[in-house]
């Protein structure tokens, strides 16, 4: 209900209703109090309900907290607002690999990776499907990425968890050289 920019003279300042209760959030989390922190973040999710912002927020509290529960349920609200948010994606997706379910982060992160083929999701990806001994499905996975150095980079990884030492370590060393 706020205005978006508020003017003073000749000054025309960009009004943000939630960067008082985020930034005061985040100020309390510093000092320890995480409860006047979750309140604040709650407050802003009233304030802005459909911006993602303070529901990551308290959902990274929630893991500060080991709250794997509460930051699921964020995560899951901001994806019933954007279903197609590859950051919220792979974030829910690590919440499922601490939980153990490493299908549905495979599931999450399939969807993440599809939608941001440069960002983190493909390699999280291969790494969930290594975890779950897809090992042909992990070196698919970690070459979704359209960058030549970062798809080295996941071969490396692969190998080195597979036990394969010194290839893994001379395809780093050889990408590192490039």
């Amino acid at each position: 209900r706020l205005p978006k920019s508020v003017r003073s003279g000749v000054e025309i300042t960009e009004f943000q209703p939630l960067f008082v209760p985020m930034l005061t959030a985040e100020i309390y989390i510093a000092l320890g109090e995480k409860e006047r922190a979750r309140e604040l973040f709650q407050q802003a999710i009233r304030t802005a309900p459909e911006d993602p912002s303070p529901r990551h927020s308290l959902a990274r509290l929630c893991l500060r907290e080991n709250d794997l529960d509460g930051a699921g349920e964020q995560y899951k609200a901001v994806l019933r607002l954007h279903p197609d948010d590859p950051q919220t994606l792979a974030s829910l997706s690590h919440v499922e690999v601490f939980r153990q379910r490493f299908q549905s982060a495979v599931e999450l992160l399939t969807k993440a990776a599809r939608l941001d083929q440069k960002g983190d999701a493909s390699r999280l990806l291969g790494e969930s499907r290594f975890f779950l001994g897809d090992l042909e499905g992990a070196r698919l996975s970690c070459e979704l990425t359209a960058d030549e150095h970062t798809v080295a980079g996941h071969r490396a990884f692969l190998l080195i968890l597979n036990g394969q030492y010194a290839e893994g370590f001379k395809l780093l060393a050889d990408t590192k050289a490039q």
